[in-house]
């Protein structure tokens, strides 16, 4: 990036679009004025910008259109929109359109400042992490001889170390800690931990844990969808996150209890199959992580890795488990059994806790009364078990369930029909609750609703306010000219 940013400043207000220019000015940027979408859509063709600002009401280019051109022809330029309307629907729909930020005049020169500071901030860590991830890109197709590219370095003398250390060692919970002393000396990270991943289990499994409370760390068991290293097992690419509180992928992740730094480095644990992963974070000297501690990272990545798979060759085959088995105890899908008579021939672990029966026998009970269902959706239940069973196909139902007196959920329920023993039909049900989904759904639509009632106040209040103002401006008049018949 240029060492002074260069900004087009977009709006159709003379003095407004001055004042800002002055703003910005101040702020050590580089300033370009457009006083429309169409002489915008010329400078852009002409010049590459940082950021562009635009107004959102403009005589012949709206600004949405302008946000849609920026976003097809200059992607990497980053965008804030700003209105004197308080209209959340354009709102909605320019960051939809892939607008950074959303901002209504009259605008502080503060606000403005942090607004596109912001901005810039992540536009830097964006292209760090686009650079970081070609480099990544080579390096995973070199394996190993990508130590190459820090050869001739303290760097690759200590991972040349730690790789001949590691494969002597017979304590694998030994190795771990190795690694983690490692990452001390290369990135600086005072607090660490490295998880494996069961997928029998369904969990993530601490190995090893270096800072405060480690012996703890190293011993926990983690849920395999819950939290970063659940969504490392979805997404397994290295991440640097420079702050977490700023960081658009993890928009919900709350902060993270007993470390000092918001800045931490993610490696996956990837060979042959997705072994876990390393967590590093806060630095020694309290900076962020950088592009290239992740790189190191990631070394130490590869080379656990690869001393993970070098044991699991010279190691006994692990005791297969049946599908069924895992079915019973892991799946997060609640699932039962039924007979003809709606009774429950099994069960796994999931149903028996959204039941709230967990410990009980529930097998030869009613299914459906458990549910706590009122009489209409239980019997629309019943008949839709009924037909999946008779017509030999899926039935699908959303519904409201208050299981044994429990929260009200939303259970979106799949019944279809199973071969049983010696030719008896039995119904497999299966149920997902999707209570936070439809908590959304209605927020979503009470702030659609609360968007309308804002733009129908908007309307009344400027059909108000012209007839008012002119009122206003004659009692004025006559005021002045009082002595005057």
């Amino acid at each position: 990036m240029k060492e002074q940013p260069l900004i087009l400043l977009v709006d159709d207000d003379p003095v407004i679009l001055e004042l800002m220019r002055e703003i910005l000015r101040s702020g050590s940027y580089g300033v370009d004025v457009a006083r429309n979408g169409r002489v915008a859509v010329e400078r852009l063709q002409k010049t590459h910008y940082d950021l562009v600002l635009t107004d959102m009401v403009m005589p012949e280019m709206q600004g949405l259109d302008l946000v849609q051109y920026v976003r097809l022809h200059h992607p990497e330029t980053l965008i804030i929109v700003f209105t004197g309307y308080a209209n959340y629907q354009d709102a909605v729909s320019a960051v939809k359109m892939g607008a950074f930020d959303y901002l209504t005049k009259p605008i502080g020169a503060e606000i403005l400042r942090h607004a596109i500071d912001r901005a810039l901030k992540f536009r830097r860590l964006t292209r760090a992490q686009q650079d970081l991830e070609m480099v990544l890109q080579g390096a995973e197709s070199l394996g190993w001889q990508a130590l190459e590219l820090v050869s001739d370095t303290e760097e690759a003398a200590v991972l040349s170390g730690l790789r001949e250390e590691a494969s002597q060692e017979p304590d694998l919970k030994k190795v771990g800690q190795r690694f983690l002393d490692a990452s001390r000396q290369l990135v600086g990270a005072t607090h660490g931990s490295i998880f494996l991943f069961k997928p029998a289990l369904g969990q993530f499994s601490g190995l090893a844990a270096m800072g405060s409370n480690q012996e703890y760390r190293a011993g926990l068991k983690v849920p395999a969808n819950s939290g970063l290293m659940g969504y490392l097992a979805t997404h397994p690419r290295p991440f640097l996150v420079a702050d977490l509180r700023q960081d658009s992928r993890f928009p919900a992740t709350p902060g993270r209890e007993g470390y000092s730094s918001a800045s931490f480095v993610l490696i996956p644990l990837l060979g042959r199959k997705f072994w876990g992963v390393i967590n590093l974070t806060d630095r020694e000297n309290g900076e962020p992580f950088t592009s290239r501690d992740l790189f190191i990272g990631w070394l130490l990545g590869r080379l656990l890795v690869e001393i993970l798979e070098i044991r699991q060759e010279q190691e006994p085959a692990e005791k297969f488990t049946p599908p069924a088995a895992l079915a019973h105890d892991q799946a997060p899908v609640a699932l039962a059994v039924l007979d003809e008579d709606l009774k429950i021939v099994q069960a796994n672990a999931a149903l028996e806790r959204l039941l709230g029966t967990e410990g009980q026998v529930v097998a030869g009970q009613e299914f459906f009364p458990l549910l706590g269902l009122d009489f209409q959706t239980q019997q629309e239940l019943t008949d839709s078990f009924r037909g999946a069973l008779s017509g030999q196909e899926q039935q699908k139902i959303s519904m409201k369930a208050q299981p044994n007196g429990q929260t009200e959920r939303f259970l979106e329920v799949k019944m279809m029909p199973i071969p049983g023993k010696e030719g008896v039909t039995q119904g497999l049900v299966l149920m997902e609750d999707v209570s936070e989904l439809e908590q959304l759904r209605q927020r979503l639509r009470l702030f659609e609703h609360l968007a309308i009632m804002g733009k129908l106040s908007l309307c009344v209040a400027h059909e108000l306010n012209n007839p008012l103002d002119g009122i206003r401006r004659y009692l004025s008049l006559a005021v002045m000219k009082e002595e005057q018949p």
